[in-house]
């Protein structure tokens, strides 16, 4: 009996030792690859140095002072919220709409699940190439399609005003699949009664929507603006593939701007201190959306 108690004792710590060597690939993924680099961005923000010679010289405070009186980087952050706003509600809402149009059922529905989920599974960089193909202006299939609808060609990456649309549409269409397979994980973590209650009330479908689909999925809302926001602010293979900043600083983003700075003019202590910029910016944006879509509702 003494013996069973010692083993049921032991049973806990060996299952928490087994949990933590398991988590450990995804630990190392976080520490190693995400905050180590942010640590050596902040520990160098303050250094003037090169890729070449590596010899880094202390500067203090000058990089940041440089960041916040230059044009081009008020240039380079107008561009990433118009792209975010461009890319963010669209995204977001048709995600929700096809998540509800896929939780029906239906034969094939899982077809169509997976052909709207499969984009969101391709490389960026792919998707980029793919696409800066499709917009050519004279054999592109998108201008041939136009031409067959007796529309014009159109310049979509060349255009001032085109090419940041064009580029956000072609990144909603590649990931929309990631947010309509979260929305549809919450609506079947819906519970059926509430509808049906609802329905009992002489409620139409437009009204559950309202009063019971959205209130509920607050939450989920809520991850999925936060993860879009920090996708399109990340976003680079499609600028750097397509339009390379351009035309006339058109689709010129922030993390263009680092990638520019570090790998073009080997300013790389001030693309550092860029990228604590761009973080800075997304951890205040993150607290914000989260705090604003928060929710209390248990279900």
């Amino acid at each position: 009996m003494v013996l069973s108690a010692s083993r049921a004792r032991r049973r806990p710590v060996g299952g928490m030792v087994w949990g933590g060597l398991f988590l450990l690939p995804a630990l190392a993924d976080v520490l190693v690859f995400r905050w180590w680099p942010l640590v050596v961005s902040v520990s160098r923000s303050v250094d003037q140095y090169t890729l070449i010679s590596q010899a880094r010289r202390y500067i203090g405070l000058a990089n940041f002072h440089d960041i916040f009186t230059s044009a081009t980087f008020y240039t380079s952050l107008k561009v990433t919220g118009l792209y975010a706003l461009l890319r963010i509600p669209f995204e977001v809402a048709l995600g929700f709409a096809l998540a509800i149009f896929v939780n029906q059922r239906f034969r094939g529905m899982a077809i169509v699940r997976t052909a709207v989920f499969v984009p969101a599974a391709t490389s960026l960089a792919v998707m980029s190439v793919v696409w800066n193909l499709m917009y050519q202006p004279q054999y592109g299939i998108v201008n041939s399609l136009l031409n067959a609808m007796g529309i014009p060609a159109q310049n979509f990456l060349t255009d001032v005003h085109q090419a940041l649309p064009s580029i956000a549409a072609a990144v909603i269409w590649k990931d929309v699949g990631l947010p309509m397979i979260i929305f549809l994980a919450g609506l079947q973590g819906i519970p059926q009664e509430f509808y049906e209650a609802a329905a009992i009330d002489g409620t139409g479908a437009l009204q559950r929507l309202w009063t019971i689909t959205i209130p509920l999925l607050r939450r989920t809302f809520m991850y999925v603006v936060v993860v879009t926001t920090v996708f399109s602010f990340l976003d680079f293979a499609p600028v750097y593939v397509m339009t390379h900043g351009g035309p006339q600083h058109s689709t010129y983003t922030l993390i263009y701007y680092i990638y520019e700075s570090a790998f073009v003019n080997q300013s790389v202590g001030y693309a550092n201190a860029l990228t604590v910029v761009l973080f800075v910016i997304l951890l205040s944006l993150t607290l914000l959306q989260m705090k604003a879509l928060r929710s209390d509702l248990e279900y």
